[in-house]
């Protein structure tokens, strides 16, 4: 239905730009953009689309939900994408 909008929350990690001495250039400081919501198949029918089409399901977001998307999401892509080595 076009007068129902999905509205879905998204957790975004950016940090300054930096120098990264192993690459020789510097870090644009883009982390990562994760969204709180799952693809779910459609479980009936409808005039626009046939059952089993992925559709895309919000679920709210408390405290635990985002210290879970914290410690398994943000902070291991931190470790992945952090410049190493001293400033020049």
């Amino acid at each position: 239905n076009k007068n129902y909008i999905i509205k879905v929350m998204f957790l975004c990690a950016v940090a300054r730009p930096r120098w990264d001495a192993t690459r020789h250039r510097i870090w644009d400081g883009k982390i990562g953009l994760w969204p709180f919501a799952v693809y779910e198949p459609a479980e009936r029918a409808s005039k626009n689309r046939p059952a089993g089409t992925l559709e895309i399901k919000t679920y709210s977001v408390d405290r635990e939900i985002y210290r879970q998307a914290l410690c398994r999401m943000v902070i291991p892509r931190i470790k992945e994408v952090w410049p190493s080595g001293k400033r020049v």
